[in-house]
Formats: structure tokens, C-alpha cells, sequence
């Protein structure tokens, strides 16, 4: 494809939101990202690329996403954040269409991440007040200060073992034996210590009332005292309800 054509479909054919749907895909981001991060569904997101990968089709070539990829470090090579420079998202993040007011939150909470560098952040209230979607809504405005964001929603409880496990494949998905032959959890939590050291995170645990014991707030489950030891290194946010 010439450039004056690629120029052409790019500005003219495509309209503003699959231009930023598509430049969030070639920056390196998946679906769940761009839709959480332009606040729409997932299958709008796929919608846009796939009538984008249709605009610059031809009669002869119906392009998919890994030509359009190569298309645009073609003509538009800026668009390609290096590597290093891509925040890596794990987890159940919830998806935030519509998110009005509650300003000086957000700021407050982004003033302690990234401003003063606070390592633990704990949002605490009943449940149905907002605290998940408030912090989904955060999540947008600071994950290129991190390298990592990681989510774990504790629906029911789970043991710690389980739990490192899950964060360290968010580091090395080559782990999935490896990891399980290894039942000491002091050892786990010395591999994912080191892990944080390298790389700046943000770990995010919903519903740790989960984890709580009974009628006891403050007091985590035998096991989960280790997690105190992992947030001293890293950047974590605790939300918790119905306590």
C-alpha cells in the first residue's frame, strides 16, 4: 500500500473512535484494556478493529489484525510503544462505561500512588458505594506510571499458596509446573518479592473482607500475614466492604 493511500483510509475513512481504537492496538494493548480504557465494551472494540482491518482490505487481500499490525509500522511507526515501555494488565478488571464526579477521590488517591509514593492503600466502606468502580476509574489515569497492574478479585476466600501462584505467573507464565512443585510459601513470597523489586507493580485485591476472620477487622487468616511483607516493596490498593 502506498502512503498517500494508507494517509487517505487512515484520516478520511476511519472515524475518530476506530482511530483510537486502532492506535491503542498498534501502541500494544489488548481488547480488554482499550475497552476499559475509552469506556466501552469489549465487542465494540472488536467491532472497530475488524471494520478497520476491513477499510484497508482490497479485492485481492482481506488483511486481519497481524497485517494491520505490520501496516502500520509501515507508515506509522510511531504508534509502536517499544517493549519496555507497555504496561502489562492482569486480572478481572471491571469495565467502567459511564463514571461522573467523584474528582477529588481520584486525585486524592493519585496524589498518594504516584505524588507521595504511598506503598498501601486501603478503600474502606459498605459495599455498593462505588470503592471497585473508583478504583477501576484510577487504574486509567495512573497505569503508565507502572509497569505491571495486577487484579485479583477475591470472590471466596483462597489460600495464600494459591494466590502467589497466581501472581507469579503474571510475571512468568513458563511457571505453571514449577511453581506448584513448590509448597514452602515463604519461598513464594521470596520470588515474588523479587520479582517487585525489578519491576514497579501495582497490586490491586478486592473484597479482601474475604480473607478476613469473622467479625475481626484488621485480623487476615493464618497465612495472610505474609501479604504485609509483599506490600512493603510493591504499590498496593486493599477494597473492602460489608465489614
Amino acid at each position: 500500500m502506498e502512503p498517500g493511500d494508507f494517509n487517505y483510509i487512515y484520516s478520511q475513512l476511519l472515524t475518530q473512535r476506530q482511530r483510537e481504537v486502532v492506535n491503542l492496538f498498534i501502541a500494544g494493548h489488548n481488547d480488554n484494556y482499550i475497552s476499559s480504557y475509552l469506556y466501552i465494551r469489549e465487542a465494540t472494540v472488536r467491532k472497530h478493529l475488524s471494520d478497520t482491518c476491513l477499510a484497508f482490505s482490497n479485492e485481492t487481500k482481506r488483511i486481519n489484525r497481524t497485517d494491520l499490525m505490520a501496516l502500520f509500522a509501515r507508515h506509522r511507526p510511531e504508534l509502536i510503544s517499544p517493549p519496555s515501555s507497555r504496561v502489562k494488565v492482569f486480572g478481572d478488571i471491571p469495565n467502567v462505561y459511564d463514571f461522573f464526579g467523584r474528582t477529588n477521590e481520584l486525585e486524592q488517591l493519585e496524589q498518594w500512588i504516584i505524588n507521595e509514593k504511598s506503598k498501601f492503600v486501603t478503600l474502606l466502606g459498605l459495599g455498593g458505594i462505588g470503592k471497585t468502580t473508583l478504583t477501576a476509574s484510577l487504574l486509567k489515569q495512573v497505569q503508565q506510571e507502572f509497569e505491571y497492574i495486577i487484579w485479583k478479585t477475591l470472590r471466596v476466600p483462597i489460600s495464600l499458596t494459591e494466590l502467589l501462584n497466581t501472581w507469579l505467573r503474571c510475571f512468568d507464565n513458563t511457571l505453571d509446573i514449577s511453581i506448584d512443585k513448590v509448597n514452602n510459601v515463604n519461598s513464594k513470597i521470596s520470588q515474588f518479592i523479587e520479582y517487585l523489586r525489578n519491576q514497579r507493580c501495582l497490586l490491586v485485591l478486592d473484597n479482601v473482607e474475604s480473607i478476613m476472620q469473622e467479625g475481626r477487622t484488621g485480623n487476615y487468616e493464618q497465612g495472610y500475614q505474609a501479604v504485609m511483607k509483599i506490600k512493603q516493596l510493591g504499590y498496593g490498593i486493599f477494597i473492602l466492604g460489608n465489614i
